[in-house]
């Protein structure tokens, strides 16, 4: 894939921050929304360019953003006269930066909500395997004796997985209360173990689902991929305005690690 083909232009807009000294205090921060929505964009682009290298972040994400949005907008208020002067600029690629960064504003917090997201999947699913197990055991004697069909007991057991723990719970709770009159008393099962299970299985499932809290592993990935493509493109940033301030350059267009 070259390089004009690997950037998609129609990204979300990145608010922009005012590039003189005075209103960089207080420093302004993206928004989240904004941010998610450029990570929704740029996320399956970046894993399908075949041209990127993975690059660690090297500076915070929100100065990158910052810096990203301050340079590109000096070097566009002078877009027509450098679109004359250097005729091989790549524009959509160079507009992209401040995209890219909002994007990675997203991808660092989703890396970082993740890993506390897995923590609680891990947690949530020992608390539920606990309780699955009590309620299996639980029901043997009843089972035995014919008071519960031992083809609905058997389903339950079937399966195995974080998600299938968390949908056991909830069919065992749902046992339990299909034949209540007749495990009454015949079971060490207190109706705080019943909610608990309901409860404990629900948030599982919650977690599993929510996409904010799956893997980290694969937000970090995608973050690594963005700064690859932000680099990329801020590189055409940097040689664009190189060209119109020359050894003034940090002065209009900084790095994306400068010190704001």
């Amino acid at each position: 894939m070259d390089e004009e083909n690997a950037v998609h232009p129609a990204a979300p807009d990145a608010p922009a921050p005012d590039a003189s000294p005075a209103a960089a205090a207080p420093l302004p921060l993206p928004d989240e929304n904004l941010a998610l929505a450029a990570y929704d964009h740029w996320s399956p682009i970046v894993r399908t360019d075949t041209t990127l290298v993975p690059q660690p972040p090297r500076t915070d994400a929100n100065r990158a953003w910052r810096n990203a949005t301050r340079g590109t907008k000096a070097v566009l208020a002078h877009k027509a006269e450098l679109s004359e002067k250097l005729p091989t600029t790549n524009w959509p690629l160079l507009e992209s930066a401040p995209s890219l960064a909002l994007a990675i504003v997203a991808a660092s917090a989703l890396a970082q909500r993740g890993s506390a997201g897995s923590s609680d999947v891990g947690r949530l699913y020992r608390e539920v395997t606990a309780l699955r197990r009590l309620l299996l055991e639980s029901l043997k004697g009843p089972v035995e004796k014919g008071l519960v069909p031992a083809a609905d007991v058997g389903k339950i057991r079937q399966g195995s997985g974080t998600v299938d723990a968390a949908q056991d719970c909830l069919a065992l709770v749902a046992l339990f209360g299909k034949y209540d009159g007749a495990l009454a008393g015949k079971t060490a099962v207190e109706p705080a173990d019943l909610e608990a299970a309901q409860v404990r299985a629900t948030a599982l499932i919650a977690a599993i689902h929510n996409p904010q809290a799956g893997d980290a592993a694969t937000f970090g990935k995608d973050r690594d991929l963005l700064w690859a493509a932000l680099n990329r493109a801020y590189d055409e940033v940097r040689r664009a305005g190189g060209y119109k301030w020359l050894d003034d350059l940090r002065a209009h267009v900084p790095t994306l690690g400068q010190a704001e």
